[in-house]
């Protein structure tokens, strides 16, 4: 699917709550790709002047969890990736467009002591696709609560995923952080 991201300048909207204490609504909706996480697909319209309201590419962990919203008027047409590998997540896998490869995963999960988590999953596909420019939006590893979870996530090491993220993505011109 090299071709919904290469060359292309993309939005990256993560989950953080950290975003809605700013305004880039209009800057998300002008790139090219805008790629949002798991119920950031659907959830806060009444945020769109923080986070805007494009959505082109759909990337959850767990499809199953989501699917009623997938023909909303709003979700028409978007492309559908399944973060989960089809080993780990094989019911309903086939409502994805793209399925995250268990090499990527097992190569990612490789360099980290937890499991990798949906958002940092996307920041390695959309890495390896060729991008011209990547902004990633709503990306504190856990500084402020998660719209896609409140609870104490215990099955990702977010310290070390934003060490990974400043070591291979943000150390480059293609990646920007805005926060």
């Amino acid at each position: 699917m090299k071709e919904w991201f290469e060359g292309k300048t993309v939005a990256v909207v993560g989950n953080a709550a950290s975003i809605i204490q700013q305004k880039y609504g209009d800057e998300i909706d002008s790139v090219d790709v805008v790629v949002r996480i798991n119920r950031g697909g659907y959830r806060f319209p009444q945020y769109r002047k923080q986070m805007g309201t494009r959505i082109d590419v759909w990337c959850m962990q767990n499809i199953r969890q989501n699917k009623s919203h997938f023909n909303t008027a709003h979700n028409k047409g978007v492309l559908k990736m399944q973060m989960d590998t089809e080993s780990v997540s094989p019911k309903f896998i086939e409502m994805a467009d793209v399925v995250f490869s268990e090499e990527d995963r097992i190569s990612l999960d490789n360099n980290l002591t937890k499991k990798s988590s949906t958002g940092l999953r996307v920041l390695y596909y959309v890495s390896k696709q060729n991008p011209a420019k990547v902004f990633v939006y709503g990306f504190d590893w856990k500084e402020s609560y998660s719209w896609h979870e409140r609870r104490k996530c215990i099955a990702h090491n977010f310290e070390e995923e934003k060490n990974y993220c400043f070591n291979y993505f943000f150390n480059n011109e293609t990646f920007e952080l805005r926060k």
